[in-house]
């Protein structure tokens, strides 16, 4: 039930309110997380590529 039921007194009318509203949309702009979350996989998989690449010329 989404009505409310107001009673005028006065004038001895009843008005019904329909309270119901439809939820907004949160518009959330993700760019920046997704660009920070892109750049530490890429920061990550350069720290493994030199790792690699140090081993192999250097023989550690």
């Amino acid at each position: 039930m989404n009505q409310i039921d107001m009673i005028d007194i006065q004038r001895r009318a009843i008005q019904i309110v329909d309270i119901k509203r439809k939820p907004r949309r949160i518009e959330h702009d993700d760019r920046e997380e997704k660009k920070s979350a892109v750049m530490t996989v890429v920061a990550m998989g350069l720290v493994v590529v030199l790792g690699i690449a140090t081993w192999v010329i250097f023989g550690y």
